[in-house]
């Protein structure tokens, strides 16, 4: 297991306790750690209320590892319990120089009249939501992987995991219902499986080719040998004694390839567990947008985490834009891959 991954079980583990009412006792740089937990978390956990942490499987401890069972432990901690938390990051430093000059360096506009509005500051929502990933084969991969979007662009951003700032802090909850971006982040997130996983998968696909030709050439073997003596047959009876044989291997050879297919057959599963809706102050421009009577407006953000112009999202596959079209009168953002496969 990564070190990075280590530490993202670690933090998950601490934060999930702590959210529950425990109290944990874990240094970063330590293998183990201990937890004061009540006595329904506990009993959730399958442990005692003073509970041992360990990075590495133990007998008697509680190990975020991904070769335990705990992240379908920990899954019980969040029935019957809100799956969205709300935070705020208060304080950033944001640029004084306008920031108009730097979206006209970084965008590019097709076959629409584009003009400044106004420029500003404001609060803005990020979603970063947490998915369980797993593919399945002979043997399971799993991860948590982290998406974080823009809420109001639908873009996906190459944050670091905002729970885990210092500098983030609790929120009142809101009455408004926030902005769908569960098929964005889902979207993103296989995406990203696919990418983490690939590994794993070309291992699995390597094994499978490897016991596919181990096979064939066995009942290969056994073929040529029945085609051999059927040759030397003398009798009517012998030559049809060898043709059932061969038969026979031929089918047992179908069978035993259908076996390693189900046995190494790979399948996905993408699971969200957590969203946390974070309020940060951000920069802000908004762009009239004019394509024949269509009109609309357009916010674009400077990013204080990042440090740079936000992209747009692609309103059909969620990839971030710079070089933006627009596919009909709605002037909803799109790709070029997009365009050129809808026209």
């Amino acid at each position: 297991m990564s070190a990075d991954l280590e530490y993202r079980l670690y933090a998950f583990t601490r934060d999930v306790l702590e959210w529950r009412g425990g109290a944990v006792d874990w240094p970063e740089d330590n293998p183990t750690g201990e937890a004061i937990l009540p006595p329904d978390v506990a009993r959730m956990l399958g442990t005692s209320e003073l509970a041992t942490l360990a990075h590495a499987p133990r007998e008697g401890c509680l190990s975020p590892n991904l070769t335990t069972n705990f992240i379908e432990r920990a899954g019980a901690l969040f029935e019957g319990r809100p799956t969205v938390g709300h935070f705020q990051i208060p304080s950033l430093y944001l640029k004084k120089s306008p920031i108009p000059p730097l979206i006209d360096r970084v965008f590019t506009w097709h076959h629409v009249q584009v003009r400044l509005l106004q420029t500003g500051s404001a609060e803005a929502e990020y979603h970063s939501w947490f998915f369980q990933a797993a593919v399945h084969a002979d043997d399971p991969w799993e991860d948590v992987l982290p998406v974080t979007l823009n809420a109001e662009t639908q873009t996906f951003l190459p944050m670091p995991d905002l729970v885990y700032r210092e500098d983030l802090q609790p929120a009142e909850s809101s009455d408004s219902a926030p902005p769908d971006t569960y098929q964005t982040a889902a979207g993103q997130a296989a995406k990203l499986m696919g990418a983490r996983s690939n590994e794993f998968v070309q291992r699995v696909q390597g094994r499978l080719a490897r016991e596919q030709r181990r096979i064939r050439d066995y009942y290969g073997t056994l073929l040529r040998q029945t085609k051999a003596r059927m040759q030397k047959s003398k009798t009517d009876k012998d030559i049809e004694k060898q043709k059932d044989l061969a038969q026979a291997i031929e089918l047992e050879l179908r069978r035993k390839l259908l076996e390693l297919d189900q046995q190494y057959d790979l399948h996905g599963e993408l699971q969200p567990i957590l969203l946390a809706r974070i309020s940060m102050p951000t920069l802000f421009a908004d762009y009239s947008i004019v394509r024949r009577k269509a009109r609309r407006t357009l916010r674009i953000f400077w990013n204080p985490i990042l440090k740079a112009i936000e992209p747009l999202g692609c309103h059909l596959c969620g990839e971030s834009v710079f070089s933006v079209h627009f596919l009909d009168d709605a002037l909803a953002p799109t790709c070029g891959d997009c365009l050129n496969s809808r026209t």
